[in-house]
């Protein structure tokens, strides 16, 4: 099993010091700052008692929004911490609780339960406020997919068709945005194929009519044929579904083949308009890994995806996934995969996690017990400690990084390591980083003595 070597660490971290990390200073130019400190300004509600609070809530979402591929510090947490002390002063502006509902969620602060009402309301006040089409867009569209994964009921079913049907407007009106990035159109298809999927709801017509929108605004850029692909391919595995194989019905299979032929077109005649767009190489590999042709023609993709930019980690998570056994590969050859990433030092884009996602998949496989706990088995705990603490040398600020290292560690059985890294995060543990078991796990670690 690989490990890290002391010359490679010291190699790495040296390299990671250089790269620096963002500071909050770094404010974001034109579209994002425009989708939210500006629109905070222009539509957000105001008073001498809460706006520098919700200024800073805003800046800090506006860095964690506007850098997909980048570090993941404590921007997440100052966000929320910041939204929070904005509402306790009486700030009720819709983008600040959609801050404060949207990151305490993913830290694990906020239930699951409160965040469709939430949205619902959230959505209604950006509408009622004039902010931006992706405002509220995204708040409408995590409002239908929370209420699926609480399984509402039929009442809740209506109210998420409805945030859904909403949410889609607000897409169309977001793609009318001549300046809307690449990766946030990729991003929102992502998002409304999220909830319509968790809806069993067809999205073509609706992504049509947004789709229009940035033909109009983008005559002459790859990014409407993207887009398209992007959908075609979505479209194409909610066709088929989620079942094995063997579960997925003649015209399941039907569907799923000419959807992906649509795409596979489509993202070709994107790449011959724009033959330097990583984004449009890095989606072929879903298509391949849906039509499994071979690896060789996996391999050209990828190669193509990561030459145009070697930060893409859509990329390196679409080939790892193709290399596991359930598609076209097998253990060896992703875990070798992931081992490449780890030694391929690109922290900056977080790459060397595929290692981390590897184990994740790994260990999701075990319907029954391990006769060894799969992150006690020898060299793995290693790998997992070696990723986890190169990291937080260099971004001792990543709580959500952290706390996951201390889940698994509890995994793992390293109690007094899972404490160590407790004591440091403080109050600001993510709960949501231990699946659900955090108070369990808790109980079970030693207390280490108090500093000073």
């Amino acid at each position: 099993m690989h490990r890290i070597s002391p010359l490679a660490l010291l190699a790495s971290l040296s390299l990671i010091l250089s790269l620096g990390a963002p500071a909050l200073a770094d404010n974001p130019p034109g579209w994002y700052s425009r989708q939210f400190s500006g629109a905070y300004e222009k539509h957000g509600r105001h008073s001498p008692k809460w706006d520098d609070s919700a200024r800073t809530a805003v800046r800090y979402a506006q860095i964690v929004w506007s850098r997909p591929n980048a570090w993941l510090d404590d921007a997440e947490d100052q966000a929320y911490a910041a939204a929070a002390e904005a509402r306790r002063k009486g700030c009720t502006d819709p983008l600040i609780d959609y801050i404060h509902m949207r990151f305490g969620f993913e830290i694990g602060l906020v239930a699951t339960s409160a965040v469709q009402d939430r949205c619902n309301q959230i959505a209604d006040e950006m509408e009622k406020a004039g902010y931006p089409g992706y405002d509220k867009a995204v708040a409408s569209l995590y409002a239908a997919y929370a209420t699926r994964l609480r399984d509402a009921g039929e009442e809740g079913l209506k109210k998420a068709q409805n945030d859904l049907e909403r949410g889609e407007e607000s897409v169309a009106e977001a793609f009318g945005d001549a300046d809307i990035p690449q990766e946030q159109v990729t991003s929102l298809l992502a998002d409304e194929d999220a909830a319509a999927r968790r809806l069993k709801a067809d999205w073509k017509p609706q992504f049509e009519r947004a789709c229009l929108a940035l033909e109009t605004n983008h005559p002459k850029s790859s990014l409407p044929l993207l887009a398209k692909g992007v959908f075609s391919t979505y479209y194409a595995w909610d066709g088929r579904g989620v079942n094995y194989s063997d579960k997925v019905t003649n015209e399941q299979w039907a569907l799923f083949e000419e959807r992906l032929k649509t795409a596979e077109e489509t993202l070709e005649a994107a790449w011959k308009a724009d033959s330097g767009n990583s984004e449009i190489a890095a989606r072929m590999i879903s298509v391949e890994l849906g039509q499994g042709r071979g690896r060789d023609r996996m391999e050209l993709w990828f190669k193509r995806a990561m030459e145009a930019d070697p930060n893409n980690d859509f990329a390196c998570c679409s080939k790892l996934t193709y290399l596991l056994p359930r598609w076209h590969g097998n253990d060896d050859e992703a875990l070798a995969f992931a081992q490449e990433c780890l030694e391929g030092d690109n922290w900056k884009a977080r790459i060397p996690f595929i290692l981390d996602d590897y184990y994740q998949y790994e260990s999701s496989k075990d319907m029954a017990p391990r006769e060894v706990p799969l992150y006690n088995q020898i060299g793995v705990w290693e790998q997992i400690q070696s990723l986890y603490d190169l990291y937080l040398k260099v971004c001792p600020l990543s709580n959500r990084d952290r706390s996951r290292y201390a889940y698994l560690a509890c995994l793992s059985g390293h109690w007094s390591m899972a404490a160590t890294q407790l004591q440091i995060l403080g109050d600001h543990v993510w709960p949501s980083q231990f699946n659900g078991k955090f108070d369990e796990m808790r109980k079970k670690i030693p207390a280490l003595p108090k500093s000073g």
